[in-house]
């Protein structure tokens, strides 16, 4: 089955390194790790049991960790 375009949560207290780690240490299939978006966030893709493709948002010069 191919990817679908991602649903997109934004995380506006920042904290995406912690939310990859926590994906990661479950199993979870990163797609694209961590990495800067054209606005100067970040983002990161991962890919649900479903095969549903979902991304993680944060904005710039919100903290990477909690």
């Amino acid at each position: 089955a191919q990817l679908q375009h991602p649903h997109i949560a934004q995380l506006l207290d920042g904290g995406i390194d912690d939310y990859a780690d926590k994906l990661a240490s479950r199993g979870v299939e990163i797609v694209v790790p961590v990495s800067e978006s054209p606005d100067g966030g970040l983002a990161l893709d991962f890919v649900d049991p479903d095969r549903n493709m979902l991304s993680l948002y944060q904005p710039e010069g919100a903290p990477r960790r909690h």
